[in-house]
């Protein structure tokens, strides 16, 4: 029987801990409100609650916002995570990373760019942007969402 070596999991390390200590989400009251953190919940043709894209969500809202360098007019700069990242800080599987992003594109408040990796690498980066919808206006009531939830390990 052939025996395979156990696959390198990305780990936390402390340099990536000080970068993030301080950043949070902003997210806004009013996707509790206006029921649009319920839509995202509900992944279509089931009868239960999805969760795959509220464990994503936070975790993208965190690395893009909507004055990062390179935002367009309602959407936020560009940013790349790779879904094995994702994965490992919304504590979901590769494949759940892969449906939330596609009900996100579907539900139109994510944008994705592929783009090529160098020549040796071969493949693709999946490069997005959140539309600022999903950020609070002004003075609008938000709930801050620390990064240390999704950085902390848990």
């Amino acid at each position: 029987m052939r025996r395979f070596p156990d696959p390198k999991r990305w780990l936390f390390n402390d340099a990536d801990r000080e970068k993030y200590r301080d950043r949070y989400w902003r997210c806004p009251v009013r996707l509790v409100k206006d029921g649009l953190w319920a839509a995202l919940w509900r992944m279509p043709g089931t009868i239960r609650g999805g969760g795959a894209v509220t464990s994503v969500l936070p975790v993208l809202a965190l690395h893009t916002w909507p004055e990062k360098e390179g935002a367009i007019a309602q959407w936020t700069g560009p940013s790349y995570l790779s879904q094995r990242r994702i994965a490992r800080l919304a504590g979901v599987n590769k494949e759940t990373v892969a449906t939330a992003i596609d009900r996100l594109v579907s539900m139109k408040v994510m944008k994705v760019e592929k783009r090529p990796r160098g020549q040796y690498e071969g493949g693709y980066e999946t490069h997005y942007r959140l539309h600022i919808a999903l950020y609070p206006k002004g003075d609008e009531p938000y709930a801050q969402l620390p990064a240390s939830l999704f950085y902390g390990g848990t």
